[in-house]
């Protein structure tokens, strides 16, 4: 059921380890309850809940003296707001984590942060800024290994090369994502649907024959996915009120809907 589009971070045994700096993981567990089902909610397009779900998280990670907590709480939180749409809000929770995880030295939390803080700052036109929350965090990604947010970060690098017209750097930086994909680390991404509608968007605008590739391969994704979820509601939300679902469904069924 909707348990394979957890963000694997709470599925690969990482929880433990990152918390375990923060004390005995039992006093932690009401908070990483909650965490892990606001995740689930905001992967599923349920901002409200999602919302109502970390700002409880973030209580239960403040009364236990939790700071890992605090900081991957406020990076979700800054996300959140990024998709949907107030990016003022975003960088406000993006930086108080980023406080944090300098304070804790959490470098994982902290490649999320700033990941997450340069996708609200291209949005903001705040592109020098951007470029440096961008690099400073794919390093880490290289660094960690973190497969799935060096994705996020390539679509993100890729967005900024393609409003600054910087088309051969776009497509490069594009082709990379692609290898990735191909190697089985889309599910590992924060955003897998945005990363490919990026993909998409640019290789059309190149005329690239890849395009309705990714374009098709995007599409049975997002539809596999809309399957494995336990009720109609949840598939309507899955598929309608993330904006980069919806935006692909709607771009394949006017492909396919074209005159042959």
């Amino acid at each position: 059921m909707a348990d394979s589009l957890r963000f694997s971070f709470f599925a690969n045994g990482s929880v433990p380890r990152i918390f375990s700096a923060d004390g005995d993981l039992s006093t932690f567990k009401p908070g990483l309850v909650s965490l892990s089902e606001s995740y689930l909610n905001l992967v599923l397009g349920d901002y409200i809940q999602a919302r109502d779900g970390f700002e409880q998280s973030l209580k239960y990670f403040r009364e236990a003296d939790s700071l890992t907590g605090q900081s991957w709480v406020l990076s979700f939180l800054g996300l959140l707001y990024h998709q949907v749409l107030d990016d003022d809000a975003a960088l406000v929770y993006d930086q108080q984590a980023l406080r944090i995880t300098q304070e804790i030295g959490s470098r994982v939390v902290h490649a999320h942060a700033l990941t997450f803080q340069a996708h609200s700052l291209v949005r903001l036109n705040k592109l020098d800024q951007a470029a440096g929350s961008y690099e400073y965090a794919y390093a880490l990604c290289d660094e960690l290994s973190l497969a799935g947010l060096r994705l996020d970060n390539l679509a993100g690098q890729a967005r900024l090369a393609y409003i600054q017209n910087q088309s051969s750097q776009a497509l490069a930086i594009v082709g990379q994502m692609l290898n990735l994909i191909n190697l089985g680390f889309l599910d590992l991404a924060v955003e897998p649907a945005r990363l490919c509608l990026t993909s998409y968007i640019i290789l059309k605008s190149l005329r690239d024959s890849r395009a309705i590739d990714i374009l098709n391969f995007a599409h049975d994704w997002l539809l596999q996915k809309a399957g494995q979820l336990e009720s109609p509601s949840r598939e309507r939300l899955f598929l309608e009120n993330i904006s980069a679902h919806r935006i692909l469904l709607q771009i394949w069924l006017e492909n396919n809907n074209k005159p042959q």
